[in-house]
């Protein structure tokens, strides 16, 4: 692309972002604060005009174009998504395609965070967050049954679990242990 540019022959100007090193060249404009730009040859300053006039002419005429851009490019589909790295998309897509389950200790005695209904079912805020988020990346989990504080630090000192659903505050623990 950036062999087209200096040429000059293919194409007159690139929408990229900081991720690439400009080389003779200028950056006209950036959007948003993600840093993407339009880039042109330096000697091409009839294009470089034209673009800024263009760009000038957007701000006048409708100041929230980055905005709509950024939202129909690089913003989650709805609200309800989260953004992610294509590489992190694709790992979390293989875990699905593979039919990875998460094993999961949640902690049985920390309400409302976490802890067991009447019936011995995890339940509280972590567990609700829990639950939406793996629902919405499509990653299959199970809980790991506890009945006590006992047997939910046996599960979690073992190293069966993935992940643990717990709000325990002790800094020295979370330093020496990961």
């Amino acid at each position: 692309m950036s062999e087209a540019l200096q040429e000059g022959t293919a194409i007159d100007a690139i929408v990229t972002s900081t991720l690439r090193k400009v080389r003779n060249e200028w950056i006209l404009d950036e959007f948003d604060d993600s840093s993407f730009f339009v880039v042109t040859r330096k000697d091409d300053t009839e294009l470089m005009r034209q673009v800024n006039a263009a760009i000038a002419m957007l701000d006048l005429e409708s100041p929230e174009w980055r905005e709509e851009l950024r939202e129909a490019y690089y913003a989650p589909e709805n609200g309800d998504q989260i953004s992610f790295l294509a590489e992190e998309r694709e790992f979390l897509n293989s875990l699905s395609a593979d039919g990875h389950v998460f094993s999961v200790a949640v902690s049985p005695d920390r309400k409302p965070y976490s802890y067991l209904d009447e019936k011995g079912n995890p339940t509280g805020v972590f567990i609700d967050a829990f639950k939406r988020l793996m629902d919405s990346l499509s990653l299959s989990y199970r809980f790991i049954p506890v009945s006590n504080r006992k047997e939910y630090s046996v599960v979690v000192n073992s190293g069966i679990a993935d992940i643990w659903l717990d709000a325990y505050n002790n800094y020295s623990y979370a330093e020496e242990n990961g």
